[in-house]
């Protein structure tokens, strides 16, 4: 009676992992202003127009004028700040965008004397991509 007996020991069941944390739309300013009285009772951080901001996600100039229609009181020199900064922002920006424009770089991407086109890198630090030799060649209809 050498019977081997095989017991069933069920596997632990794989469980979905839930995110705990509500998609937050912007909702409509009225809706906003509503839930925003409750929301000032119950803040406790430092910054309560990015907080505002964050949670109900709209931008800083937003959040300033519904908190000061929530009877909050911010100071003018604190939304010239806000301003200042936002424009500085803006503006590096544009200067970054204008200079990727103008850098003058390859539109393909990376090309060197012996790839015409530089896929990626390998770990030690050698290019691949399509050669010079591999490329076909270019038609030249000068009118």
């Amino acid at each position: 009676m050498n019977e081997l007996i095989y017991l069933y020991i069920p596997m632990a069941a794989k469980r979905k992992v839930k995110n705990n944390n509500p998609v937050k739309r912007t909702l409509p300013r009225s809706q906003r202003l509503l839930q925003g009285k409750n929301w000032i009772g119950n803040y406790n951080g430092k910054n309560i127009v990015r907080g505002y901001a964050k949670h109900f996600r709209v931008d800083l100039l937003c959040a300033i004028k519904e908190l000061r229609l929530l009877g909050v009181i911010i100071t003018e020199k604190y939304e010239e700040t806000v301003q200042q900064a936002l424009a500085v922002h803006a503006s590096q920006k544009k200067l970054r965008e204008e200079q990727k424009a103008s850098s003058g770089a390859n539109v393909l991407g990376d090309s060197d004397d012996n790839f015409a086109f530089i896929v990626g890198y390998t770990n030690g630090g050698a290019p691949y991509g399509v050669r010079w030799d591999d490329m076909p060649p270019a038609d030249d209809d000068t009118n």
